[in-house]
């Protein structure tokens, strides 16, 4: 490496380095180790390895001073401006970082990963409102962007803000990969609205396997509050036979309606049944 920085100060290293990066935290300490003694001041790929390994043993203070110096080289590149604000975090105040992201993005105003960056960080915050305000800014700049539409339907749904989930969500709704998380958060956001009918239909509607569970004991519960013992039994029949992987805990839950419903000879029948064809289930 100090050969070929010798030959060209400013060489593009980034395939080498990616190529000697190591994971093991011995192996980081002795690359730095062996890093330190070049001179990187005019080396942007150099500089950045440098910050990242500092930034990791915390020491940030000096990992600033590399990564300042790559992006004197590399101003707008994304990932350099990251790796500062993630340095930042460590050494000067929240509005601070907020701020030097906030210049970063408006230089920046087609990259949609310093959005989300800046998003995600006010979420940590605690910042929900401005959180808000921000992904509605990154929804009207990339509007087909599902990711980003999904992301405030959230928001929108923990500020409470129904109008904008509801009108987000039947967005996302028209594209068939993202359907049953749109009908999922529709039923969760009809659900804190109060408006238990629709959100059964949403909850019916959703069938992604990761979601689908929850979706039904949600329906469930909803048709044990209006007493219609046999219309939740029978959510739970049909569940069983879309996805028989969810078997064994449709049978745990209709028990426990049984048991409910003081008939617990016929719930312990029901799981006796089901004890016998999943043996290894506990």
């Amino acid at each position: 490496l100090n050969r070929i920085l010798r030959y060209d100060p400013r060489a593009d290293l980034s395939e080498i380095l990616i190529g000697i990066y190591p994971n093991d935290d011995e192996d980081k300490r002795e690359l730095l180790a062996a890093l330190q003694p070049l001179d990187s001041e005019q080396n942007a790929s150099l500089s950045v390895l440098k910050a990242g390994l500092l930034y990791q043993f915390n020491e940030p203070e000096i990992a600033l001073v590399h990564i300042d110096r790559a992006l004197e080289r590399q101003p707008d590149y994304v990932p350099f401006i990251t790796l500062k604000a993630d340095i930042m975090r460590k050494i000067v105040t929240a509005k601070t970082v907020v701020k030097y992201l906030d210049q970063a993005r408006l230089r920046n105003s087609d990259s949609k990963s310093l959005y989300l960056y800046e998003i995600r960080y006010l979420l940590d915050l605690k910042q929900s409102q401005e959180a808000w305000q921000l992904l509605l800014k990154a929804h009207d700049r990339f509007n087909d962007d599902e990711e980003i539409t999904l992301l405030a339907a959230l928001v929108s749904l923990d500020i409470e803000k129904y109008d904008s989930a509801d009108q987000l969500l039947n967005m996302l709704a028209k594209s068939p990969s993202y359907l049953d998380q749109a009908y999922y958060y529709l039923g969760i956001s009809a659900e804190r609205q109060k408006r238990f009918e629709q959100a059964k239909y949403y909850f019916n509607g959703v069938m992604q396997e990761d979601l689908v569970l929850e979706a039904r004991r949600k329906v469930v519960d909803f048709e044990m509050l209006d007493n219609n013992i046999d219309t939740a039994i029978a959510t739970l029949e049909k569940l069983r036979k879309d996805f028989t992987v969810f078997a064994p805990d449709t049978f745990v839950l209709q028990a426990d309606i049984l048991w409910q419903q003081n008939e617990p000879e016929e719930a312990l029948r029901l799981l006796t049944r089901a004890a016998r064809k999943y043996p290894d289930n506990e």
